[in-house]
C-alpha cells in the first residue's frame, strides 16, 4: 500500500470543504491543495504505513491496526476510554499520524460547519493556521489515541485486542453490559482456539441492543452444527478430510444442512454439565436443566429474534436477564469449542501415530523411535 503525501492532505481537505459547504477554505483562483509540512521520520509514516484492520461504529467511531516496517500501532478515534493494551505503550499523536487516521478512517468532525471554515480558512495572503502544523486540525475530530505494540501480531490477536479495547469503551460509554459479563467476552476470545472467528464479537461490543450481542454467541453455536454429523459420516468412510471441509463439501454438493433443533441439543451435549445448567437457569428453567430442556426455549428465542410475521410483536421474558444470558453462552461456548479442538487433536495424534507405524512397518523397525 503507498499514497502520497500530498494525496493524503488533498483528500482530508477535500473532505473538510465539502463539510464546509464554502469556498472559504481556500484561497480564490489558488491551488486547492495544502500542504503541511512533515519531519522525514512523518512522511515515512504516512508514505508507508499500511492498515491492516479496521472497524467503525458509525461516523465518529473506530479502532484500527496498522503496521509500519517492523512496528506496529492499534489506534481509536472517538474512544472516551484510555487506550491501554498489553506489550504495548502510548505515543504521542504526531502530524503524520493524525493525517493518516483522519484520511484513512474519515471520522466527521464534530465542530460546526463555521468553526471548521474559520479554522482553515486562508486570509488573502494565502497563509492558514493549519498550514505548518496539522495537529491543529485535529480538534476538530473526536479524541485520537494511539499505542505502540512490542511486535506484529496475527490478526486472531489483532481482533482479540480489539475486544480489549472495546471492552473499555464499554464501560466507559455506559453499555448495558455488566463487568462480568465483559470479563467473560474478554476471556473467550483468548481462550478459544482459533477456528472460532472473534470478528462478529467486535462487531457487537458497542451495541445498545443485547439481541445483537445473543445472536452472535448463538451463531457460534450454530457454526458447529455440523460437527457430529460429519464426524461420524468421516469415521464411517474413512474420508481424509476435515469435518469442516466435509460439512462444506456437503452443504454445497447435496445442499445438506443438519436439523437444527437435532443439532442444538448435540452441542449442547458436549458442554459440561455446569455451564448447561447455569444457560437453562438464565432462561427460567426449573429443575434439572438438561441438554434436551435447555433446547428448546434457546431455539424458540433464536426463532423470535429472526423470524417475523405480521402482527408479531415478537414480545421477550420480562423475567430475561441479558447479562446472565450471554454470561452463560460464553461457558457453553468455551466449552463447546474446546472440546471439539481436543478431539481434532487426538485424531490428529491417532493419524500421526498410525502413519508412523505403517513408515516402521515398511521399513523393518529400522526407524524405531525408541531405538
Amino acid at each position: 500500500m503507498s499514497r502520497s503525501v500530498n494525496s493524503t492532505n488533498a483528500r482530508l481537505f477535500a473532505a473538510l470543504d465539502d463539510y464546509c459547504m464554502s469556498g472559504r477554505a481556500v484561497v480564490e483562483g489558488r491551488d486547492r491543495t495544502r500542504r503541511i509540512w512533515l519531519s522525514r521520520y512523518d512522511y515515512l509514516v504516512v508514505e508507508n504505513a499500511v492498515k491492516v484492520k479496521a472497524y467503525h461504529f458509525g461516523r465518529y467511531r473506530s479502532v484500527s491496526y496498522w503496521e509500519l516496517k517492523d512496528t506496529a500501532y492499534v489506534a481509536t478515534i472517538g474512544f472516551d476510554s484510555d487506550l491501554q493494551l498489553a506489550d504495548s505503550g502510548p505515543i504521542d499523536l504526531t502530524s503524520a499520524m493524525f493525517l493518516l487516521l483522519a484520511a484513512e478512517m474519515g471520522p466527521r468532525p464534530r465542530e460546526s460547519a463555521t468553526y471548521v471554515a474559520n479554522l482553515i480558512g486562508a486570509d488573502r495572503s494565502g497563509n492558514s493556521p493549519v498550514d505548518k502544523d496539522g495537529l491543529a486540525l485535529s480538534e476538530l475530530f473526536p479524541r485520537f489515541q494511539c499505542v505502540q505494540l512490542r511486535h506484529k501480531i496475527s490478526e486472531p490477536d489483532v481482533e482479540r485486542a480489539f475486544i480489549s479495547a472495546l471492552s473499555d469503551e464499554a464501560e466507559v460509554s455506559g453499555s448495558w453490559m455488566e463487568e462480568g459479563l465483559r470479563r467473560k467476552l474478554v476471556t473467550l476470545a483468548r481462550s478459544v482456539p482459533t477456528m472460532m472467528p472473534t470478528g462478529p464479537l467486535v462487531e457487537v461490543l458497542l451495541d445498545q441492543d443485547p439481541r445483537s450481542l445473543f445472536m452472535v454467541l448463538y451463531r457460534y453455536l450454530e457454526g458447529v452444527y455440523a460437527y457430529k454429523a460429519s464426524s461420524d459420516l468421516r469415521a464411517e468412510l474413512k474420508v481424509d478430510a476435515s469435518w469442516i471441509e466435509l460439512a462444506r463439501s456437503l452443504a454445497g454438493s447435496l445442499k445438506w444442512r443438519p436439523r437444527e433443533f437435532e443439532a442444538l441439543t448435540h452441542v449442547l451435549n458436549m458442554s459440561s454439565a455446569e455451564s448447561v445448567a447455569k444457560l437453562g437457569w438464565s432462561l427460567g428453567i426449573e429443575g434439572d436443566a438438561t441438554a434436551e430442556r435447555t433446547a428448546h426455549p434457546l431455539y424458540e428465542m433464536r426463532n423470535r429474534l429472526v423470524h417475523y410475521s405480521l402482527g408479531d410483536a415478537r414480545i421477550l421474558p420480562e423475567h430475561l436477564n441479558w447479562n446472565d444470558l450471554c454470561a452463560a453462552l460464553c461457558s457453553v461456548i468455551e466449552s463447546v469449542y474446546n472440546v471439539i479442538a481436543l478431539q481434532m487433536l487426538e485424531s490428529a495424534e491417532a493419524k500421526l501415530a498410525i502413519s508412523q507405524a505403517d513408515v516402521d512397518q515398511a521399513s523393518g523397525g529400522r526407524w524405531n523411535r525408541n531405538a
